[in-house]
């Protein structure tokens, strides 16, 4: 009889126990497919945003912060859940592609990420630093730099990517960046996989500063005041505001950056939730000159 009992206390242990086990697969296999719902609705408002944008190429090629892509979309609700996004023009930022052309380092664009760096109180050598990564030799910068000799030292070692950065987070490899001054950074920069000019109708205040030697902060908040909700409607029209309050020699100064009022390049930003399941999204796409929108790279990340 005690052996009998036994038995059964033993089955009842490993029925309650199987029983367990199989209620924890069925959830697990229920945050799966709200996860993956939360992602389609999440690709689902990249799609929307594509559309935005191409809608808005249809009503011209100037671009501001008082377009229908600029604003910031509520939480929308959806059969069971949420989701909302945004869109950043990322033409707005400085490239730190830009930072080495075909023929070598680019220097008007490294005087201008010197400033960038000089406003935020970081080192501005770092910015050869950062020419060295990208160019394709081994030669040190003249003015200071790093290259493979630098890196292989480190634990794990590794070497010089000579080659464009494809994202701003490999800051972080570079000689001369560490967390506290990529966060300091981070807001300002981008990394596209061309060349492309500042637009000066959705580029920050500091930015703006940046363009030349003799632009103070003051200055740089007149140009946004300027630019009002509608934005400069040409580029001709904002250097003629630089003369205007500076005069025309840094007009001129100004006028050898490369600077535009339109934007190729845009950052959708999105998060659905659905059931338990919650995912954010962020999507790099490009607009052609047809209006035509490309997603080029995107990346997930479930919460």
């Amino acid at each position: 009889m005690i052996t009998a009992l036994l038995v059964v206390a033993i089955a009842a242990a490993m029925a309650t126990a199987m029983t367990r086990q199989q209620q924890l697969e069925i959830q697990r296999s229920a945050n799966i497919l709200n996860a993956e719902q939360a992602y389609l609705y999440a690709l689902g408002a990249e799609a929307f945003a594509r559309q935005v944008l191409r809608r808005d190429a249809e009503d011209g090629r100037i671009d501001h912060l008082d377009e229908d892509w600029a604003s910031l979309v509520p939480p929308t609700v959806i059969d069971g859940g949420d989701l909302f996004g945004r869109l950043e023009d990322l033409t707005g930022r400085f490239n730190l592609n830009n930072l080495v052309d075909d023929e070598g380092p680019a220097t008007v664009q490294i005087a201008q990420f010197q400033r960038l760096l000089r406003e935020l109180e970081l080192p501005i050598d770092t910015a050869w630093n950062v020419v060295d990564w990208l160019d394709g030799d081994q030669d040190p910068s003249p003015a200071g730099g790093a290259e493979d000799l630098e890196y292989l030292r480190r634990t794990p070692a590794y070497r010089s990517a000579g080659r464009l950065l494809t994202s701003p987070s490999e800051l972080l490899l570079i000689d001369g960046f560490d967390m506290a001054a990529y966060q300091r950074l981070e807001p300002h920069v981008t990394a596209l996989p061309s060349t492309t000019p500042l637009n000066v109708n959705t580029a920050s205040a500091i930015l703006l500063q940046g363009l030349a030697d003799l632009l103070d902060p003051d200055m740089a908040e007149q140009l946004i005041d300027a630019r009002g909700g509608d934005g400069f409607a040409s580029v001709d029209a904002f250097l003629d505001q630089v003369g205007t309050l500076a005069g025309d020699e840094l007009r001129d100064q100004v006028a050898e950056t490369s600077i535009t009022i339109g934007s190729n390049y845009f950052l959708f930003q999105g998060e659905a939730r659905f059931g338990r399941g919650r995912v954010q999204l962020a999507s790099l796409l490009q607009r052609a000159e047809s209006g035509a929108v490309t997603t080029l790279r995107r990346s997930r990340r479930q919460l």
